[in-house]
């Protein structure tokens, strides 16, 4: 039943990806693509531009996120440090959605011209929906960073072989838990405790 939960949660973000053009997206943002100072962001690489899900581009940065989480088992000295880092990547995670969230809405109330718009609920299912999206595609760029072509630097660089495979299996474990559950999520707190399980 796992299994095919997966194939079908799978199968709704890779028909999101293909047919969902809700805004122009980065394409292959993570971490490494956003530098951040105290008065400015910039993001650079847009070269995967592409109009698709908006949850694609969070969950991409999301994912990126959970991966350095799955990888503190190579990088942290001692079990305290460990989760001390990782308290800060989920709270990380929690922020960067909650940011994106509180300006999204800010926006669609400000300058939102469709009547569907001002449709009592409507907003709350449109961000549960992107909420979703997000967890989902998270989910599914973790896997393929473990297991496609194009890995991770965090987990691929731990020297000692057992916890880069604990490591591998952690992120592996979180990331088909978020293609299984994404549909089911109402917050971001779905999210993190799916991480921190």
């Amino acid at each position: 039943m796992d299994r095919l939960c997966a194939s079908f949660g799978s199968a709704i973000l890779r028909n999101k990806f293909l047919t969902s053009s809700q805004a122009l997206l980065h394409g292959d943002l993570h971490t490494g693509s956003i530098f951040i100072k105290g008065d400015s962001t910039k993001v650079i690489d847009p070269e995967f531009a592409y109009y698709g899900p908006m949850g694609f581009d969070i969950g991409a940065v999301l994912a990126n996120l959970l991966l350095n989480y799955a990888a503190q088992e190579g990088w942290s000295k001692d079990s305290e440090s460990r989760a001390a880092y990782r308290a800060y990547l989920v709270q990380t995670v929690k922020e960067v959605w909650t940011h994106f969230e509180t300006n999204f809405r800010a926006l669609w109330n400000e300058h939102g011209v469709d009547r569907l718009f001002q449709t009592p609920g409507y907003q709350d299912f449109y961000m549960r929906t992107v909420l979703q999206d997000t967890i989902g595609f998270a989910g599914a760029k973790m896997v393929r960073r473990v297991v496609g072509l194009a890995h991770v630097a965090d987990i691929d660089k731990i020297e000692d072989a057992a916890a880069r495979e604990r490591a591998q299996r952690l992120a592996l474990a979180i990331g088909t838990s978020l293609i299984r559950s994404n549909r089911e999520a109402q917050s971001i707190e779905d999210l993190i405790a799916i991480a921190a399980n």
